[in-house]
């Protein structure tokens, strides 16, 4: 897909990321990386087995949160590193080619602790957390412009993987596992052009805003019915009758 190979250009790591975050001031409590290589084309070539590991928020975690993730806040007190800590957990994990490198995320809440923890606890190396928001990609974001539900809705995580017959890792809202996951959806949109195309074809027969006389030829296309410029021609002026 070449718009996907102009956001990849160059690239030569992806890192899966997921976050946890508090339930009300979105700090992060938990991390997973995946870090994998990647080829010209994208396609993953090799990958390590990636890093989990938790943060102390200045905030309490919350009861919707600690339900999903199971994570509490006296498992933090024990548990977690200062946030500060943990972006030096990142560095070490990351390293320092980011121009070859793009942070993989699904949708816009990632950066959105990122910037929050660093809001909130003004670590001494938050200049250098800065600099890796500008190369984080929303896969979701980017799949939504060609697959979305019957009512036009964007999906999540879970049913992008069941579109795609993925068997999930493990338990949802495990940093790690989440980070696995969307390497598998990654993998997935990258290769299976078949559903792809089903899917954006779906999306657009079902366009509010395509002007009627095309949707009209659209759907003569999909019934294999005969299409000439005197058939468009034709719907063209029955529209603006």
């Amino acid at each position: 897909m070449k718009q996907l190979e102009k956001i990849l250009k160059g690239k030569k790591h992806l890192i899966f990321v997921d976050f946890e975050g508090t339930q009300f001031t979105h700090e992060i409590i938990a991390t997973g990386l995946l870090k994998c290589e990647i080829d010209e084309n994208g396609q993953i070539i090799q990958e390590d087995d990636g890093i989990l590991f938790f943060t102390k928020a200045k905030a309490q975690v919350g009861k919707i949160v600690t339900d999903m993730t199971n994570i509490t806040d006296s498992f933090l007190k024990t548990n977690g590193l200062s946030f500060e800590d943990s972006i030096e957990k990142m560095r070490e994990y990351i390293g320092d080619d980011l121009n070859h490198t793009l942070f993989v995320c699904f949708g816009n809440n990632d950066t959105r602790m990122l910037i929050e923890s660093m809001r909130i606890s003004h670590p001494k190396n938050q200049p250098l957390a800065k600099t890796w928001l500008p190369h984080f990609f929303d896969l979701m974001t980017f799949m939504s412009q060609f697959i979305r539900d019957d009512k036009n809705n964007t999906f999540s995580l879970i049913n992008f993987l069941k579109l795609y017959n993925i068997e999930p890792t493990g338990v949802s809202h495990n940093p790690l596992n989440d980070a696995k996951d969307l390497k598998n959806l990654y993998i997935k949109f990258l290769n299976d052009k078949e559903t792809l195309l089903i899917e954006y074809r779906k999306l657009l027969l079902k366009m509010k805003l395509i002007p009627e006389p095309v949707k009209k030829l659209l759907f003569d296309i999909m019934d294999d019915k005969e299409i000439n410029k005197d058939i468009f021609n034709q719907y063209l002026k029955d529209y603006l009758e």
